[in-house]
Parts: C-alpha cells; sequence; structure tokens
C-alpha cells in the first residue's frame, strides 16, 4: 500500500483551488455592490442642501462635541458621509471636504 493514486490527490486540491475562486468571487461581487449602492443611491440623497451636509460634516470633523443641545438628525446624516466617502491619513479637513463636495457633485449629474 503506498497511499492514494496521484488522480484522487488532485481532486482535492482542485476543489480547495475552486473554492478560493468562488470565495473570491463573491467578495468582489458583494464590494461592488457596495460601491455601486453608495454612488449611485445614497450620495444623491446628498445632492439637496449639499453645502449645508458639508458644513454640518466640517463641524464633526473640528469640533469636540458638535452637536451640543442641537437635533441630531441633521448629525447623523453627515457623519454617514465619513463612511461613505473615507478620509485619507494625510487629508486636511479642508481638502476632505473639497474631495466630498467633487463627489456629491459628481452623484448629482
Amino acid at each position: 500500500m503506498t497511499g492514494p493514486e496521484p488522480r484522487h490527490r488532485f481532486r482535492g486540491i482542485i476543489g480547495i483551488i475552486a473554492v478560493f475562486i468562488v470565495a473570491g468571487a463573491i467578495i468582489n461581487i458583494s464590494f461592488r455592490f457596495a460601491e455601486w449602492r453608495s454612488s449611485d443611491v445614497l450620495l444623491p440623497g446628498y445632492c439637496y442642501n449639499a453645502e449645508q451636509n458639508l458644513a454640518v460634516l466640517k463641524k464633526i470633523i473640528s469640533e469636540k462635541k458638535p452637536a451640543e443641545d442641537d437635533a441630531l438628525r441633521p448629525y447623523i446624516k453627515a457623519a454617514r458621509l465619513l463612511y461613505l466617502v473615507p478620509r485619507e491619513g494625510t487629508e486636511s479637513v479642508d481638502e476632505y471636504i473639497g474631495r466630498v463636495r467633487e463627489r456629491i457633485k459628481k452623484s448629482c449629474r
């Protein structure tokens, strides 16, 4: 007895490779769907009152307690922009706000 035949040994390897390919395809599809949803569905919601949302976003980034006693809804809506358009590490606040402004304008077309 020398062990399994070489043909049977490759079936397991091919099965593992197939699982990795399918998992990679599923992950790729889910990331593409998330990107499409953020740019084509969620960002156009900021077209109306874009400058007001950007002002609140700047306040969220700049201040320790931006909301104080104000209503929270505008702050929550503006804070969602942080997740839809993530800030890059070396980006200043003004550069980030400008980049978010451009992404919103682009999605409003």
